[in-house]
């Protein structure tokens, strides 16, 4: 499992269809994304796991994927958008809350969710062409 508590990430998972977290090492794979703790958790979705990057140690190697992490900052007036790195500054912090870790223990990884196996887009997501067909 893992645990999308975040609500902000857990939404844009959801909507989008992948997103990208800071966790502490797990395991890659195919998982149930779930919101809750050990005790009693509600499932999300199906996901695929995958490690982008070990030791997340600077804001600048989140830079390239903080517009997909369901962060959120405050657009100032003199922006039309919201910058980058300010995403990823808050995003590295928010991380360092939850896992209670520093940087040289967190990792970067792509979530995308599966879609559900009664779903008729199924053969024509990119996840599975070409992986059907072996």
């Amino acid at each position: 499992m893992i645990y999308f508590n975040v609500r902000e990430v857990r939404e844009y998972l959801v909507t989008h269809g992948e997103v990208y977290t800071i966790r502490n090492p797990r395991s890659e794979g195919t998982t149930d994304a779930v919101r809750g703790n050990y005790r009693k958790q509600t499932k999300i979705c199906r996901v695929q796991v995958e490690l982008v990057t070990k030791n997340i140690t600077s804001i600048d190697q989140l830079v390239d994927y903080a517009f997909k992490s369901g962060i959120t900052v405050p657009i100032t007036l003199s922006a039309f958008k919201p910058d980058a790195r300010q995403i990823a500054t808050k995003w590295l912090d928010l991380a360092h809350q939850l896992s209670g870790q520093n940087g040289e223990t967190l990792h970067l990884y792509h979530v995308i969710k599966m879609p559900e196996l009664n779903s008729p887009a199924l053969l024509t997501t990119p996840f599975f062409v070409g992986r059907l067909e072996r």
